[in-house]
């Protein structure tokens, strides 16, 4: 038997299927520290948690096991064959990092989460070294869902890292009132390698790969699906804007219904990305304004929204990159 961490054993002769949960909010009081978020937070992970059957080893290790040591040991295992791992899953929700002042690699520098160790945080590099062995084997993480700002976006022209500087996307707009109009993304990379021992983009970090589908919803493709935020992303408490929805759930709610069909709570069955996509989409915003139930493509996550710190407006959706055809293992 391993002990991975205090609440969690993994045992390497059954352990084939793993989830985990994992994130922390801001805890260098950078923004007020939301406590009613945090609660939130905490209970989606542990309800996603808890929808995975036996037949997987799963542990919620949002909060206080969501450390470096944890998160980068957990890959390790998974990434090793001697474990007898096949599948990997994650959930990951909290707040985004960078290296405040630096933006090398361009356009924003490496990407990162907050954990629960002061000044000290979860990379996108580190990541992928964890997740492939420093490169030497493919990922085992199968899936992966990040609901924390920008680290789900198309941010690069080209395999080397140039970009096209579009406002709304890679820069501000900055101003008081809203902008107009929708910006169109010409960037078509989520990831590159920067050097022989960093990537940077967290979709590459935790697939291993630059292939996937740039759209996984409509043109599904290969062994990964990988699920995120281009620039901000709602807080679960957050409620979609008046005229989007016929409803008034919170976007907690998202997770919750497209974690509960894509394990089979509800029909019985484990079923595929884009229909768990469709099904919440469906639960959460309801109808719109002629009566037809939403679905992932025609709701508010992936046609996006503007949103503001300020006054710099960063346009901001969700994206579907790999296999929106991708099902959970039972």
């Amino acid at each position: 038997m391993l002990t991975l961490f205090v609440s969690i054993d993994i045992r390497p002769a059954d352990a084939t299927k793993i989830s985990m949960t994992w994130g922390n909010l801001d805890n260098l009081g950078n923004n007020p520290f939301n406590s009613t978020e945090c609660y939130r937070e905490e209970t989606i992970c542990n309800n996603i948690n808890n929808m995975f059957s036996s037949s997987w080893t799963h542990n919620n290790g949002y909060g206080g096991y969501t450390t470096p040591s944890n998160v980068y040991f957990t890959l390790d295992y998974v990434a090793n064959p001697s474990n007898n791992v096949d599948w990997s899953t994650a959930f990951w929700v909290g707040d985004f990092t960078h290296p405040y002042g630096n933006t090398v690699p361009a356009p924003y520098g490496y990407f990162g989460c907050f954990t629960n160790t002061t000044y000290s945080y979860v990379w996108d590099y580190d990541i992928y070294n964890s997740a492939t062995s420093n490169g030497v084997r493919s990922s085992k993480n199968y899936f992966t869902f990040m609901w924390t700002c920008a680290n789900g976006g198309l941010y690069w022209s080209t395999p080397q890292g140039a970009y096209s500087v579009i406002l709304g996307i890679i820069f501000p707009y900055t101003q008081t009132s809203m902008p107009a109009g929708v910006p169109v993304n010409t960037n078509t990379y989520y990831g590159y390698r920067v050097n022989s021992s960093h990537i940077v983009g967290m979709p590459y970090a935790w697939t291993g790969t630059t292939s996937m589908s740039t759209n996984g919803y409509t043109n599904p493709s290969g062994s990964y699906a990988y699920m995120g935020w281009e620039n901000t992303s709602p807080f679960m408490g957050d409620k979609p804007p008046a005229g989007s929805s016929t409803t008034s759930y919170e976007y907690l709610f998202f997770v919750y219904y497209f974690y509960s069909y894509a394990t089979g709570q509800v029909t019985g069955y484990h079923e595929t990305i884009n229909d768990s996509l469709d099904y919440a989409a469906r639960m959460t915003f309801g109808k719109d304004s002629s009566n037809n139930e939403y679905t992932f493509s025609t709701s508010i996550l992936n046609k996006g929204q503007w949103r503001a710190t300020g006054n710099n407006w960063f346009y901001c959706r969700m994206r579907v990159f790999g296999n929106g055809n991708v099902i959970l293992p039972y």
